[in-house]
């Protein structure tokens, strides 16, 4: 039997329903390290954000960035975080607290903490901590440990 090209690619593939054979390693082994998922940086924004504050994460209105260090992570504020203006910043903190992607996990929990433990945070807080404890029953709801636990650390700082 004459054999063509298109007969040995048809002998050679896995037969339907088999799973496919791959070369080198289906997932990198440092993936069991990053258990928080990762927005995609260079994705094109699909309509509507996932939240209010990856939304305005995302249009720059945060006024802090990840300052990547070489070993931990920290929040550079572009202005000091006493001389800002809680009423919707701090609210716009505890809704990211339902964030499950990085960079918004990180920066809300620590962006939320580091506002709270500010000069004069105590009184810029007790008028709007109805808005701030209805933002943190929500992120309560959401089914994901991780966000639980930082909810938890929220709460604590909040107290």
């Amino acid at each position: 039997m004459i054999r063509t090209d298109r007969t040995q690619k048809l002998a050679n593939e896995p037969a339907e329903g088999a799973p496919r054979r791959t070369k080198g390693f289906t997932s990198r082994p440092s993936a069991r390290l990053n258990r928080t998922r990762q927005a995609n940086p260079w994705g094109a924004p699909k309509g509507k954000s996932s939240s209010n504050f990856a939304y305005v994460y995302g249009r720059g209105g945060i006024p802090c960035r990840i300052d990547h260090g070489s070993v931990r992570h920290r929040l550079h504020w572009t202005t000091d975080p006493s001389e800002l203006s809680y009423d919707p910043l701090l609210i716009t903190f505890a809704e990211g607290l339902a964030e499950s992607q990085h960079p918004y996990v990180f920066v809300a929990q620590k962006g939320f903490e580091e506002l709270l433990a500010a000069d004069g945070a105590t009184e810029k807080t007790i008028p709007i901590t109805g808005n701030v404890v209805r933002a943190i029953r929500s992120a309560l709801l959401v089914r994901n440990d991780r966000v639980f636990v930082g909810v938890l650390g929220a709460i604590r700082a909040l107290s």
